[in-house]
């Protein structure tokens, strides 16, 4: 290897390998720029679709779809790019009919790496925004060999993504107003039920309603006045009777011309009528059932049967001899017995009187004491059906402003997706970038061409110049004799030169041809040239 010692000895190695670098550039140039002209064009059409706002203020009419735009777009785009749909596209616009072995998952597969779904910010970068940014806008693009088809594809998934976002709305809004009407149904049934329980527990208890408890203790104070009126006027006639009694026995006594001298049978009456008394007085605070009543009804039973047997009278007589008959007066005794008698009646009538309104005050007493259950029920039942009411009355807000949305989003005058750019039919191709292709095609024959000039070069051992021969054996040769080329050689290096011209000629005249023919006829590239340089 000959030794870099000055520009020289640069120019006299790059000499001799010019053929080690030229032939692998010129053939790497060529074969890379044969494959980057023949690389298919890939065809790219694009459409940009707005999200619009709500056309009427919120503040007046409420959407009720609540959805974020990055949100329904996730959602449309899963939908969209669903199987179903991409065999659909795929059958609709013959994708890929040359690839018959695919299988209908690869064949979805490979439709759904054309499409491409891409918010874009609010700067219109058209870089992806991130999760906690609003989406204004997205883009929808497919990617195809042919330029109509890919633009039939992206109008298709433009037209399949508006379409879905009005329907999802839609069904959203329809939705929201269906829940809210079924639960509108179910709470007036519920409340229904709720108020025909308070209708019947008011007609079942309609004596022992909240409203006529005053009424009732008034009428149950009454009852017992009269009970008390009733035991007081007994006991007077209890009194009479004693009296009376008393008296008849006085006159009989009298009548005989005798002293009057008590007897048995006047104590049992005595005893008797003051029994009855305290009955009387006793009845007023205990009922029948109370044992000391008890009591007091058997001892005045035992009196009475006893009273009921014959006794003698013992009388003191002014004439012995007089007989009983003669004592009293037929008119007196009966008058008596008459007075005895209606006494009697009387007391029948007040018992039965006292009778009657112990009972109503006993039902009155049993009526009062239900009144607390029946208003602590009636009350429960109130505040169910108040609390019934009032969500029901919320419910029927929700539901008119939830209409009003539906019918917002029927109209489509919600947030909306809008397209404000069309996909047209591409005229240039997105895919490939010849440009940068041939660029990194020419850049590596290049550095092939020097890197395998450096290698031949570096493994070459031979001695060619002093300096090499000072290296190698340490002596600095005497004198350097200048090699002289034979005819042969001179011929060889002729035609060596002529055939690296000719494929550079080639060369040439194959990249003019694939510019003219895959990116851009040659005059047009010439007239681009001309007026960039301004000729």
């Amino acid at each position: 290897m000959e030794q870099l010692t000055d520009l020289g000895s640069v120019l006299r190695i790059a000499k001799r390998r010019a053929l080690y670098f030229i032939v692998p550039a010129v053939v790497i140039s060529a074969v890379g720029s044969a494959i980057v002209m023949f690389l298919p064009a890939i065809y790219r059409s694009q459409a940009t679709i707005l999200v619009e706002s709500q056309q009427i203020p919120s503040e007046l009419v409420q959407s009720t779809v609540t959805a974020m735009a990055d949100e329904r777009l996730q959602v449309i785009q899963q939908r969209t790019l669903s199987r179903d749909n991409l065999l659909g596209l795929a059958k609709k616009f013959s994708l890929f009919q040359g690839d018959e072995d695919l299988s209908p998952t690869e064949l979805a597969d490979l439709v759904k790496s054309r499409i491409q779904i891409m918010p874009v910010n609010a700067a219109g970068t058209g870089r992806r925004v991130a999760s906690d940014r609003l989406v204004i806008a997205f883009t929808v693009a497919y990617e195809d060999e042919s330029a109509q088809r890919a633009a039939g594809v992206a109008n298709e998934l433009v037209t399949t993504i508006l379409s879905a976002d009005a329907r999802t709305r839609v069904a959203q809004a329809a939705e929201t107003s269906k829940f809210l009407d079924d639960e509108s149904k179910r709470l007036s049934a519920k409340l229904s039920e709720v108020e025909a329980e308070i209708s019947r527990t008011r007609l079942q208890s309609a004596d022992a309603l909240p409203e006529k408890l005053a009424f009732n203790m008034s009428v149950n104070e009454r009852l017992e006045k009269n009970i008390t009126e009733v035991d007081r006027e007994l006991q007077g006639i209890a009194e009479q009777k004693r009296l009376l009694a008393f008296e008849a026995t006085v006159k009989k006594a009298t009548a005989s011309g005798g002293v009057l001298r008590p007897t048995a049978q006047n104590d049992l009456a005595l005893r008797i009528d003051a029994l009855r008394a305290d009955i009387a007085t006793k009845s007023a605070v205990y009922s029948e059932t109370h044992p000391e009543m008890k009591a007091l009804r058997k001892t005045l039973a035992a009196l009475e049967a006893e009273l009921k047997q014959p006794a003698n009278v013992v009388t003191t007589s002014a004439e012995p001899g007089a007989t009983s008959t003669n004592v009293l007066s037929d008119l007196e005794a009966q008058l008596v017995s008459e007075k005895m008698a209606a006494l009697d009646g009387r007391i029948a009538f007040l018992d039965k009187q006292r009778e009657e309104y112990s009972k109503a005050s006993l039902a009155l007493k049993d009526v009062i004491s239900r009144t607390p259950d029946v208003a602590a029920v009636l009350s429960a039942l109130e505040r169910q059906r108040n609390g019934i009411q009032k969500s029901l009355d919320d419910v029927g807000d929700k539901l008119a402003k939830a209409r009003l949305g539906e019918k917002l989003e029927e109209d489509q005058r919600s947030e909306r997706f809008e397209v404000i750019e069309q996909p047209i039919v591409p005229s240039d191709p997105s895919k490939p970038d010849r440009k940068k292709f041939l660029a990194l095609v020419l850049a590596g024959a290049l550095g092939a061409g020097g890197g395998l000039a450096a290698v031949t070069e570096f493994l070459d051992r031979r001695i060619r110049t002093s300096a090499d021969m000072l290296s190698r054996v340490g002596v600095r040769p005497l004198a350097v004799i200048e090699f002289i080329a034979l005819t042969g050689e001179k011929r060889r290096k002729l035609w060596l030169t002529i055939l690296i011209v000719a494929l550079l000629v080639l060369l040439i005249a194959g990249a003019l041809f694939a510019v003219d023919y895959y990116y851009m006829p040659l005059e047009m590239v010439f007239q681009k040239i001309i007026d960039r340089l301004n000729i």
